[in-house]
């Protein structure tokens, strides 16, 4: 991987650990990384990030799909939005793409989904306590952004046919 995308990934971990407003979700800082490596300034990318505002935690802190894996899914429908339904050649290789990164989440990380990669129920008061107590988003979340900003980069977030 170049350096320019090791910077984005460490610039948009920052915005994962911020808090307050300048804070992203495990989706929101995938997908920002994706649309910065595309060149987008933050401004740009701003709407496409809030997209993904309640995909944090599992869909809405509900423990499912880690938001690191649907913010990739997300940033790889941006890059293809406008590619014709009908030509599966690209549209099959995002797929492709998507299902090797969450084998190896689940290889490297033990699980795809949020409640069993950080042993948090998210929806209680008392979950979001033992997680923060637990810093299980150090441990368990930056390394799952991280590597799904990883594996974006090499799947390559240039359109097809355009050159980037």
């Amino acid at each position: 991987m170049d350096e320019r995308a090791q910077a984005l990934i460490e610039r948009c971990l920052t915005d994962f650990r911020a808090s307050g407003p300048g804070h992203r979700n495990c989706a929101q800082s995938v997908l920002l990384f994706a649309l910065r490596l595309r060149g987008e300034d933050d401004g740009a990318a701003a709407g496409a990030v809030e997209l993904a505002r309640y995909l944090g935690g599992g869909l809405g802190r509900a423990g499912l799909t880690c938001g690191a894996l649907t913010g990739a899914a997300l940033a790889l429908g941006l890059r293809d939005r406008d590619l014709d339904p009908a030509l599966g050649g690209p549209q099959d290789a995002a797929r492709e793409g998507l299902q090797t990164l969450a084998r190896d989440f689940a290889a490297r990380l033990g699980a795809t989904d949020c409640r069993a990669l950080t042993g948090c129920d998210l929806t209680s008061s008392l979950g979001r306590v033992k997680f923060a107590a637990a810093g299980v988003a150090e441990k368990v979340c930056v390394p799952a952004v991280r590597l799904a900003c990883e594996r974006l980069s090499a799947l390559g977030l240039a359109r097809p046919g355009e050159v980037g």
